[in-house]
């Protein structure tokens, strides 16, 4: 073995590394690369044919290795076949790369049977630990009354069932996509649904309801609120006619003079190009007519006409075209 002192020059250093290559195939004999003065615990990298132990006592594993080979820290190898090993702080060799397995390998923790959790792979094949591995991107875990595999294949889902970890692998479910939905499982079937995008300026089914003054929708404006004992005021875009909201709910006052805005329709698919009024009925004493109107550029509903200083309530049922 030849030890590289500091000082020498790029042709010397080169010359000896040279030489070393050259003896590497011999026993006992490879590159080492160390922290400090060679010594025990500061081998840091080395190229050798076989398994082995340098001068000072370091295990050296075959092929070409970075970092910790004592089993104990991170840790980059490459076998002399080729394969990848990649060990995390801990010494665990929890990635490995097989070219003869046609297949990367990712474990949670020491490769050991059970504890592979996700493989990429050309074809199905089993791991030197006795994992059966499936071909696509698949991920692996416990479930039920063995383990669970979830596979993605040639833009397919498939659901897979073992009651070990070495297989077989029992298909359980199927989710297709290619211009339809197809969901398959063991307890039911959905046949093929077309897929139809949605926009919401221009949708080709109607929306479900949007219910003011819930999480994640319009709040209501200032003392105004739902009527107890009716239909809440909800809105939604409207599949037929095309290009109209419609508005419907019983709305009531919470305060004898509310702000004439009952909520803002969002902005983006909701707001008509001109503003429109509606005519409407409030449930004041006396009862009185009133209008409902929905602005055009801001999307506020608003009540007006409505009997002031009075609660009052106003069932509320309008279509707004967005595009009259």
């Amino acid at each position: 073995m030849s030890v590289i002192p500091g000082g020498l020059n790029f042709f010397q250093l080169v010359e000896i590394l040279v030489k070393t290559l050259l003896i590497s195939a011999s026993a006992g004999n490879g590159l080492f690369v160390y922290s400090g003065t060679p010594a025990l615990g500061n081998l840091i990298a080395s190229i050798v044919a076989s398994a082995t132990n340098d001068p000072f006592g370091n295990a050296v594993g075959a092929g070409f290795n970075i970092g910790d080979q004592s089993g104990g820290g991170a840790h980059f190898g490459v076998a002399p076949n080729g394969n990848v090993f990649i060990s995390n702080s801990l010494g665990q060799n929890v990635i490995q790369i097989h070219p003869d397995l046609g297949a990367v390998l990712l474990y949670s923790g020491l490769p050991a049977a059970g504890n592979l959790i996700c493989s990429v792979a050309s074809a199905d094949g089993t791991d030197p630990q006795n994992n059966a591995f499936l071909a696509g991107t698949t991920t692996y875990g416990p479930g039920g009354i063995g383990f669970t595999a979830t596979q993605l294949e040639n833009g397919i889902i498939n659901f897979w069932q073992a009651l070990t970890e070495a297989g077989p692998w029992t298909p359980t479910g199927t989710i297709a996509c290619n211009g339809s939905i197809f969901l398959n499982c063991n307890q039911f079937v959905i046949p093929e649904v077309p897929i139809v995008p949605l926009d919401p300026r221009n949708p080709a089914t109607g929306e479900t309801w949007h219910y003011v003054g819930t999480a994640g929708e319009p709040a209501f404006g200032a003392a105004w609120g739902n009527a107890g004992g009716f239909a809440p005021l909800a809105f939604r875009r409207t599949a037929s006619p095309a290009n109209e909201v419609e508005i419907k709910g019983t709305i009531a006052t919470t305060a004898a003079a509310p702000n004439n805005n009952i909520f803002t329709l969002p902005a983006v698919g909701y707001v008509p190009a001109n503003s429109q009024r509606f005519g409407q009925s409030t449930a004041a004493v006396p009862a009185a007519a009133c209008n409902i109107q929905v602005a055009s550029g801001t999307g506020i509903v608003q009540v007006s006409n409505a009997p002031g200083g009075v609660a009052t309530t106003i069932g509320v049922d309008i279509r707004v075209s967005l595009d009259l």
